[in-house]
């Protein structure tokens, strides 16, 4: 049940599969486990170099040491349903993720990052930046969708990344409060010019009497 793979002459363009996996429902089922290693194994015949990621979703169910022994079970399940296949030089990223948290942004984030022509480059530049200003750590984030493209080499802690999502969040919602006011400003002085034109084209016309 792959009919997904039907356009797979493009396969080749194609640089990362991204398999969502529900752990409310069961994730270790041999429907959902066939159907990722199926994707994968048809991918990576035409592509090797195509990464293969997996999130684990709305692990906000599930406790802490639930989380953990899941990431460990699917993993390797995932690798060795691979090898079996005689796919040996692929290993599989498996995340946690939740939509209550800022555990998606984190994970889409690493997918982002792996996929980034240059990346080097831009962790030079965000560590050349850190330096000379003298901060604590620089990000590089896609404003509209809250992904870090790039950050400097320092190690990152989780919660800068959600505060700065956080802060994201907070000037984009300033940011569209403000762009709807002048809008509606540009609206206003945009009629009022054109009443100011049309009275003005009357006058001159001889368009303005009065009557008896």
């Amino acid at each position: 049940g792959c009919s997904l793979f039907l356009f797979s002459g493009r396969a080749q363009t194609i640089s990362s599969l991204v398999f969502v996996m529900d752990v409310q429902d069961n994730v270790a089922a041999p429907s959902a486990m066939d159907m990722l290693v199926n994707a994968a194994c048809k991918l990576l015949r035409i592509n090797p170099r195509v990464f293969i990621d997996v999130l684990l979703h709305k692990v906000d169910c599930l406790a802490e040491g639930q989380r953990l022994e899941l990431l460990t079970d699917v993993t390797q399940k995932v690798k060795a349903r691979l090898e079996e296949r005689n796919i040996l030089d692929t290993s599989p990223n498996v995340f946690l993720s939740s939509i209550y948290d800022h555990s998606i942004y984190d994970c889409l984030s690493k997918v982002v990052q792996k996929l980034t022509p240059g990346l080097y480059s831009l962790e030079s530049v965000l560590d050349a930046l850190v330096t000379n200003c003298r901060m604590d750590k620089a990000f590089l984030f896609d404003v509209r969708s809250k992904i870090c493209v790039a950050s400097d080499t320092q190690p990152v802690d989780v919660q800068w990344v959600e505060l700065m999502s956080d802060m994201i969040e907070v000037v984009s919602d300033l940011a569209s409060t403000y762009e709807d006011d002048s809008v509606e400003e540009g609206e206003e002085a945009g009629a009022a010019s054109q009443a100011l034109a049309a009275a003005a084209a009357a006058a001159r016309g001889g368009g303005c009497g009065s009557s008896s």
